[in-house]
């Protein structure tokens, strides 16, 4: 789901974003979850950037949430949820690399 076409439209509307997201989101989960991925140690308060995405189950499959602006929910099968997992990995070791180098 895509809001970007609904940015003019009146977010009260009975069509509008608002209800949208209320009809993806409000629906009875299964279970939820957050994945984070972060460079470098972090023994306890995270002190490195990190990158992350939200996965919600439903009775109709499993999606990827991605936050912000806008606000994005894709169906998500297990070997795409790998492939995100590993795609942040590898995000979050390119920049380890390259910040222990230009501090070292």
């Amino acid at each position: 789901m895509d809001i970007r076409a609904d940015r003019d439209r009146p977010v009260r509307a009975p069509d509008g974003p608002i209800a949208r997201l209320d009809r993806v989101f409000a629906r009875p989960r299964r279970a939820l979850g957050e994945i984070a991925v972060f460079a470098g140690p972090a023994l306890d308060a995270r002190p490195t950037p990190g990158d992350s995405f939200w996965w919600m189950d439903y009775d109709d499959g499993r999606y990827l949430v991605r936050t912000g602006d806008p606000i994005e929910a894709t169906p998500l099968s297990a070997d795409a949820m790998i492939a995100e997992i590993e795609r942040r990995a590898v995000r979050a070791q390119r920049w380890h690399r390259e910040n222990a180098r230009a501090s070292g």
